[in-house]
């Protein structure tokens, strides 16, 4: 993409984001507001730490805006003007660490000030819900003890000394505990027990290619017939009078609720 047609596109998503005045924008991003006049003019290319700093403002992932500035082609490609090297894990050696050389199927670029360790390619359908594809690269940063919410590696040991990574979200479930969540509900919850492990954070997804329409088309299909299980709630809900922001509401307390006494529990068992 040309500096100038970059230009336009900060322009219009900064305008969609509800930034009317490039001086607020600015504010709102900690970018000098003259950079900002600059970018959209097309008189200079934003940098990684720049475009860093815009994303969020803007809603965007930091990846797009890297790919619009020419930063970011196909995965692996070197466009970065300042870059560096991650394995790609492969075939995984049960009882070896996971970043040992052994680990190591090939190396793959990302921007230098991406905190990240290692990769890992995206080999099944379990996270299509939230766009992550089969052949996808997701970057991922050394770490041991998640948050909930955070999407992660982990590790199940198998047969024959070796052992399987899979990306899944990290969710602490009221009656489960932790477990290990699909964003495709094809995918069954995987409790966390003493043959898995996480190694690794999500911090950055590069595409190795754009998904096919059919991949789409699959996610509805799945996802209208997953929705079919709610039709009784909803008409029930209907009848009763009661709007889906009651609804989002009631079920946000009972989830907080659950999730109080969840953590009141773990904390007597560690006592």
């Amino acid at each position: 993409m040309e500096q100038n047609d970059f230009g336009k596109m900060l322009r219009r998503l900064r305008e969609e984001a509800g930034y009317k005045s490039q001086t607020r924008f600015a504010a709102a991003c900690g970018v000098d507001n003259s950079t900002i006049a600059r970018l959209e003019r097309g008189e200079t290319k934003p940098t990684p730490e720049t475009l860093k700093k815009l994303a969020p403002c803007l809603g965007v992932p930091y990846e797009e805006l890297l790919a619009a500035a020419g930063y970011l082609g196909r995965a692996g490609e070197r466009r970065f003007s300042s870059c560096r090297r991650i394995p790609v894990l492969g075939r995984i050696r049960a009882g070896v660490p996971i970043m040992a050389v052994e680990n190591f199927e090939r190396e793959l670029d990302i921007p230098a000030d991406w905190r990240a360790d290692f990769a890992l390619q995206v080999e099944s359908d379990s996270m299509i819900g939230v766009g992550i594809h089969e052949g996808d690269y997701a970057v991922c940063r050394q770490a041991s003890a998640p948050k909930p919410g955070d999407i992660v590696v982990a590790v199940h040991d198998i047969a024959a000394g070796f052992s399987e990574a899979t990306l899944k979200y990290y969710s602490n479930d009221p009656e489960k505990g932790p477990v290990l969540r699909a964003a495709n509900p094809e995918y069954e919850d995987i409790i966390l027990k003493n043959d898995y492990r996480i190694v690794g954070v999500m911090v950055a997804l590069l595409k190795n290619s754009p998904p096919p329409y059919q991949r789409y088309t699959e996610y509805l299909s799945t996802r209208d017939y997953t929705l079919k299980e709610w039709d009784q709630v909803i008409q029930i809900a209907s009848q009763c009078g009661v709007r889906p922001e009651q609804v989002l509401e009631i079920i946000k307390m009972q989830w907080q609720m659950a999730q109080r006494l969840f953590e009141r529990q773990e904390k007597y068992r560690s006592e």
